[in-house]
């Protein structure tokens, strides 16, 4: 009775490790925008056509002097340049975050394009997230593209 109640015990233990070891968890990260570009949008283009890459969706915060956002990790779909779209809106459409890493066209109005002055924002990225030092970013909200 001992050996099974030590082998069930290991057994537990094991499980426990590796649930939780193995849990991608996300962390707030203060991102500094002063060190990024700011997208310039051609004034004859009303619409920039992106990649979904992928979708990190935002941590609520009670903390009101910072600005927490959806983080939108996206591809221009006539360049090679990587883009952060950052999306300040608490719900943003769930098909984005569905989207993400299944290469899905989308497209951000001009009209959807925000110019903000804010000089830094929390994104709730994994831990091991790699944030590029030389990448453009846009605040706006990401559309599916219209048949």
């Amino acid at each position: 009775m001992k050996n099974f109640r030590t082998i069930f015990l290991l057994v537990l233990m094991v499980n426990v490790v590796l649930f939780f070891g193995c849990k991608k968890e996300n962390k707030s990260h203060l991102l500094n925008l002063t060190a990024y570009t700011l997208v310039p949008l051609e004034p004859e283009n009303e619409i920039l056509y992106v990649t979904l890459i992928h979708a990190y969706r935002m941590k609520e915060s009670s903390i009101k002097t910072q600005t927490n956002v959806n983080l939108f990790v996206c591809k221009q779909l006539y360049g090679i340049d990587s883009k952060f779209i950052f999306d300040k809106s608490s719900q943003p459409d769930k098909f984005l975050f569905e989207l993400a890493n299944q290469n899905q066209g989308l497209i951000i109005n001009r009209s959807n394009i925000k110019n903000s002055k804010i000089k830094s924002v929390v994104v709730n990225v994994p831990l091991g997230f790699k944030i590029p030092k030389k990448i453009d970013y846009l605040f706006g909200r990401l559309e599916r593209m219209q048949d």
